[in-house]
C-alpha cells in the first residue's frame, strides 16, 4: 500500500435504473478527495458511461475511508454488472 493512500472502510453499491432495465454492464471512473476524517469531500468524473456516472458519484460520496494525517485523492473505478 502507498503511504499516502487511504484504506476503504465502508462502501455502498450503486444501483441504476438503466442497468436494471437493460442489464447492460458499464464502468465509471472518478477521483475522490478524501478528508483526514475519512469522508469523501469531493469527486471528479474522469470518464465512463453517461448513464452511469451520476450514480457512481452518489455512491462514492457515501464511502468511508480510514482516518489519515492529511487529505488524499483516490482514483476509483465503479463497475456496474
Amino acid at each position: 500500500m502507498r503511504p499516502w493512500s487511504c484504506r476503504l472502510q465502508a462502501f455502498c453499491v450503486p444501483l441504476h435504473k438503466a442497468t436494471r432495465r437493460t442489464t447492460r454492464p458499464g464502468k465509471s471512473k472518478t477521483t475522490a478527495a478524501v478528508a483526514p476524517d475519512g469522508k469523501v469531500r469531493d469527486t471528479k468524473v474522469l470518464g465512463g458511461s453517461p448513464l452511469l456516472v451520476q450514480e457512481a458519484v452518489v455512491a462514492v460520496k457515501k464511502w468511508k475511508y480510514e482516518e489519515a494525517a492529511k487529505e488524499t485523492v483516490e482514483t476509483v473505478e465503479v463497475i456496474f454488472q
